[in-house]
């Protein structure tokens, strides 16, 4: 499958690839942030069940 470049100079070219990479920039420190709030989540189950025993 071949894609298209919708723009005609490298300017707007530029403009486009730095848009997608803040957004994936964004997407990433988003699914950083809910994968060290899970694991800190997780150490603190742990450590609730091994106050228990």
């Amino acid at each position: 499958m071949r894609s298209q470049l919708k723009c005609n100079d490298l300017d707007c070219f530029n403009r486009t690839i730095e848009d997608n990479l803040s957004q994936k920039q964004s997407e990433l420190a988003a699914i950083k942030d809910d994968f060290l709030d899970n694991t800190q989540n997780i150490f603190q189950h742990i450590q609730v069940e091994d106050s228990i025993f």
